[in-house]
């Protein structure tokens, strides 16, 4: 094992660590540090085998295994920004609708 996988390891084990606790609220849905684990788990295993993502690649009609990382990696990016863009979405709706409310209890009839 060279310096790189040992330093590659240990980012991701660091990523982990800080994806564990800063959603250690209650909640945290047990499937997304499930997720997390198994991110990790497969991040070591291509990290210390990288042939293997070859194999894998060859499996599924890519020719080398860091395309298919590649072409991952530009799945989860899009999925992440969507999903954010929903979730800001739903809170700027939910802020106009407060913001709504709040005008309608302060509201007071006109003098004439």
């Amino acid at each position: 094992m060279n310096w790189i996988q040992v330093l590659l390891i240990a980012s991701v084990l660091m990523l982990l660590v800080y994806l564990l606790r800063s959603r250690s609220n209650a909640r945290s849905k047990a499937w997304v540090k499930v997720g997390y684990v198994l991110f990790v788990t497969v991040s070591i295993y291509a990290i210390i085998r990288p042939d293997d993502t070859t194999v894998v690649a060859n499996w599924v009609g890519v020719n080398r295994g860091a395309d298919l990382i590649t072409y991952m990696v530009i799945i989860a990016f899009a999925f992440t920004t969507l999903s954010t863009y929903m979730r800001f979405k739903d809170i700027e709706l939910k802020y106009a609708r407060l913001a709504r409310a709040v005008a309608l209890q302060t509201a007071r009839a006109p003098e004439r």
